[in-house]
């Protein structure tokens, strides 16, 4: 189990909104709870009418939470601080574990360009 932390949990709930009821995102994906998504690979694949309970969407941030910290973790091959960790979690959350793979942001982090890598984060 990967370890995150309240800030980072309290970071990408600022961005997401909770919506019990599935609907269509800004890219016409079906997405349900805190941002979930089939493509998270966590259980749901939300749908036109799908709705669930808050404790459902929790478990399911949880899920992808866990998911998401653990692959990041392996592409991660340098010390990281908690706080770098919560960003990095942001983004994954976001962009998903295959995109990250293989962003400029990563492999700056990986090569000790830190102040770089988080430039990356912003394009």
């Amino acid at each position: 189990m990967t370890h995150v932390n309240d800030a980072t949990r309290a970071l990408i709930q600022s961005y997401e909104q909770c919506h019990l009821n599935a609907y269509l995102d800004a890219v016409g994906v079906w997405t349900i709870g805190w941002g979930t998504t089939s493509r998270a690979g966590v259980g749901i694949s939300p749908r036109a009418g799908m709705t669930i309970t808050q404790a459902q969407a929790d478990a399911y941030f949880e899920a992808t939470l866990e998911k998401f910290g653990a692959e990041m973790d392996r592409l991660i091959t340098r010390p990281i601080n908690e706080n770098q960790r919560g960003g990095y979690l942001s983004f994954v959350y976001n962009v998903g574990s295959a995109n990250f793979a293989t962003s400029s942001s990563l492999r700056q982090f990986n090569a000790g360009n830190v102040q770089d890598a988080a430039d990356r984060l912003r394009l």
